[in-house]
């Protein structure tokens, strides 16, 4: 059961460690699973449970023979039989969760630019793009963001259609929609079309 607080509770066979307790005990009562924080989604399969936190993180437990937990084992003969958040790529986050027999499901969103990156980033826009342009090429998979506004379709520029812009004044042309940077050290005065770029296939 998933209460509107975010607390879950569960009751029945716990034959393979579903119920959360650290255990393989039944239980004929509802007992609170012990989660680090407020659940938003839950889902059964045949022996196990996925649940879904509200700050997007998966937690598993139960039966796990088939890799349904989407997680690795451990030297605790019990670890399946207690929550185990389920590791995703720190550009991912879980939106949906399902569970069915011996499987689980899991829906993301992915992050194209960390939060701590975001702070970081230059951002410039006009009616038909907003790119976001990050401090330098090391710290992001692709240097260049363009995201059409109406759509929220995106695109990432990397390998040859990209280059360093690192260390160069930018500004946004609103006249002719075009994104100007300026080298001061080589007085190199550079034009681009992240129009162009966003709608490329």
């Amino acid at each position: 059961m998933l209460l509107h607080s975010g607390d879950v509770y569960v009751f029945g066979n716990g034959n393979h460690g579903q119920l959360g307790q650290g255990n393989n005990k039944p239980c004929g009562h509802p007992v609170k699973v012990p989660l680090p924080g407020p659940a938003q989604q839950v889902s059964c399969g045949d022996n196990h449970t996925v649940v879904l936190l509200a700050n997007g993180d998966v937690y598993t437990f139960g039966k796990h023979q088939e890799g349904q937990l989407g997680r690795p084992p451990s030297d605790d003969k019990e670890w399946h039989m207690v929550p185990g958040c389920v590791t995703l790529s720190d550009s991912y986050k879980s939106k949906w969760i399902s569970a069915s027999n011996n499987q689980t499901f899991i829906s993301v969103d992915e992050s194209l630019v960390s939060d701590d990156l975001l702070n970081k980033t230059v951002v410039f826009g006009h009616t038909d793009c907003i790119g976001l342009l990050p401090p330098s090429i090391d710290e992001m998979k692709s240097s260049l963001v363009v995201i059409n506004p109406t759509t929220l379709l995106s695109k990432k520029l990397d390998g040859d259609e990209q280059e360093s812009l690192s260390g160069r004044s930018l500004c946004i042309d609103p006249e002719y929609n075009v994104l100007w940077s300026f080298d001061a050290s080589s007085f190199e005065i550079c034009c681009y079309n992240p129009v162009a770029a966003e709608v490329k296939g």
